[in-house]
């Protein structure tokens, strides 16, 4: 079966193309793909060649809405018609293409086991970014989870960095962001945070001193004040450090992000302060199906952080400038009804 999908085929070069899907397996389903998300992040590595274990010609993607059109003997659960959120298709081998995720097509093939059904009263364009929510909330979850009353900074305010913040929030969480590109820093502050600043104009570890009511001196007398939880989700090393700087002693730093840069890093006041840390890839199926329940009730907030909604003809051209340009984009959901 042969199907339009989104192909990058070297360092800064994609197209829309055509690829083989592998015949269905009896626990298999065949979708038609409704919208799909951009993974900013992930696919601007991809499309420089500065993501791991990359093999050119593939197809990208790990966000898809989708009918379902086909239905294996063994499928459970699933009927043709029915609304499914995918994070994946398989591709056949003979056509030389591979799939690094593969959901930037117009039909996919899957497990129907790694589909999760959609509900009547979730809004397409929202919930085809669900993995940006469900990856953020795995990696509080492995940080042991936000508690009520804690202080939490986010840094970086792309759809993980918002995302993030909203789960500290509804978590009960004193939250603040800080971002350098003013529109997202706006959002941050109406949409996801207490407090969202913009790292050029402010001195970040006197304003969190300030929210703390410490002194900044009291960040490095040990035992250290500061605050419980920091969430770096920019993947530059160079932030690394400010996230020793500004932790308690004890308290917990979650790296939800991809750091292709080898820059070294100091850990001493990490030792010193005895910080947590822990480096969040990946999902469990259960942070998709949460993910799709909170956007569907309006407990998290990803529709106006969507700023494109393009043809799946547009996105080869959204992907040069995105790297060009980072700054005008933040949510991009990809039509393939257009």
């Amino acid at each position: 079966m042969k199907t339009r999908a989104i192909i990058v085929e070297g360092k800064m070069k994609s197209c829309v193309g055509y690829i083989d899907l592998p015949s269905p397996s009896a626990t298999d389903i065949v979708t038609r793909t409704l919208l799909s998300g951009v993974s900013m992040g992930t696919e601007t590595w991809i499309l420089q060649d500065n993501l791991h274990k990359v093999t050119f010609p593939l197809v990208p993607g790990y966000q898809n809405i989708a009918v379902v059109e086909g239905v294996g003997a063994k499928v459970k659960g699933l009927k043709r018609g029915d609304r499914v959120f995918a994070g994946y298709s398989r591709i056949s081998k003979k056509c030389g293409v591979t799939p690094k995720w593969g959901a930037h097509a117009s039909r996919c093939v899957l497990d129907y086991r790694d589909a999760v059904k959609v509900p009547d009263t979730a809004k397409e364009q929202e919930v085809c970014l669900s993995i940006m929510p469900a990856t953020t909330l795995h990696g509080i979850n492995i940080a042991g989870g936000i508690k009520k009353g804690e202080t939490v900074l986010v840094i970086g305010q792309g759809l993980i960095g918002q995302m993030s913040a909203q789960h500290a929030k509804k978590a009960g969480a004193r939250v603040m962001t800080v971002d350098l590109i003013p529109k997202r820093i706006k959002l941050s502050g109406k949409y996801s945070a207490h407090i969202a600043l913009n790292g050029r104009h402010v001195d970040l570890k006197k304003r969190i001193a300030k929210e703390l009511g410490i002194t900044t001196k009291s960040l490095f007398d040990l035992p250290a004040q500061g605050l419980d939880v920091v969430i770096d989700t920019t993947g530059r090393t160079g932030m690394v450090n400010t996230c020793f700087d500004v932790i308690r002693t004890g308290g917990r730093i979650i790296m939800q992000a991809f750091y292709p840069d080898p820059d070294k890093v100091d850990f001493r006041w990490a030792h010193c302060k005895e910080a947590k840390i822990l480096f969040a890839t990946g999902y469990e199926p259960s942070d998709v199906k949460k993910a799709i329940t909170d956007i569907s009730k309006k407990k998290l907030k990803i529709a106006p952080l969507i700023t494109h909604v393009v043809s799946y003809r547009q996105l080869p051209e959204i992907y040069g400038q995105m790297v060009i340009e980072p700054e005008k984009f933040l949510g991009i959901v990809v039509d393939w009804r257009k």
